[in-house]
């Protein structure tokens, strides 16, 4: 039996039903990340995520402290080492120092780089889907074939940011290998958003469809 209920305050009205199964009325939201763009230029699918947070700024910033703590401290050693090749009396100190600083703050240079000027770029096209970073070279470039993805799955990522999850969306190959496709992304309705779009361009919507998950805009 259906019933409508009407508020005598704001006048809204609420539909009243039976109950229905969560398989049966699964209603998920999904948000479209702000770093995410399509390019409707493209000929295929072609979407590009931008790297750019102020997270990427703050490691920047440590890594020149980072590489600048050694020179000061260490000023008079590093211009012997690379004017006459001479190492310094007290090597230890200037190794465990210098170096460890040098390499940690070398390394934050190259993450914090990376995240100013690099992007991801999701393409689909020619039966392929690619998935490139650069122009910086990253690990993780990806190349599959939609045949070979049994599904699209929606993981909570075992990285915390200020207590809040991260998210990871993975490829599932009809092998049972996991694959990721994007990585600790923010909110869990970015990751249906990506989810929802790549299933439709892989054509895996069939699949969405039998599991009976439904989603709505959420703004």
């Amino acid at each position: 039996m259906n019933m409508i209920a009407k508020c005598d305050v704001c006048d809204s009205i609420t539909f009243i039903g039976p109950k229905k199964g969560k398989a049966e009325n699964s209603e998920e939201l999904y948000t479209k990340p702000t770093n995410y763009q399509i390019d409707s230029r493209s000929h295929g699918f072609r979407m590009v995520q931008t790297w750019f947070s102020g997270g990427y700024v703050l490691i920047f910033l440590i890594s020149l402290i980072f590489l600048t703590v050694p020179l000061m401290l260490f000023r008079d050693e590093f211009i012997a080492l690379f004017t006459k090749g001479q190492l310094p009396d007290e090597i230890m100190p200037f190794i465990i120092f210098g170096g460890i600083f040098s390499c940690v703050g070398w390394c934050m240079f190259y993450s914090g780089i990376t995240g100013l000027i690099n992007r991801t770029v999701y393409t689909v096209e020619f039966n392929e889907l690619r998935i490139k970073h650069g122009p910086l070279p990253w690990r993780g470039n990806k190349r599959l074939i939609p045949s070979q993805i049994k599904k699209l799955d929606i993981k909570k990522s075992s990285v915390e940011v200020n207590g809040e999850p991260r998210w990871n969306l993975f490829a599932k190959m009809i092998n049972d290998k996991k694959i990721m496709i994007a990585a600790r992304l923010e909110k869990k309705s970015y990751a249906l958003y990506l989810q929802k779009i790549l299933n439709e361009q892989l054509g895996l919507s069939e699949g969405e469809k039998k599991s009976s998950r439904k989603y709505k805009f959420k703004k």
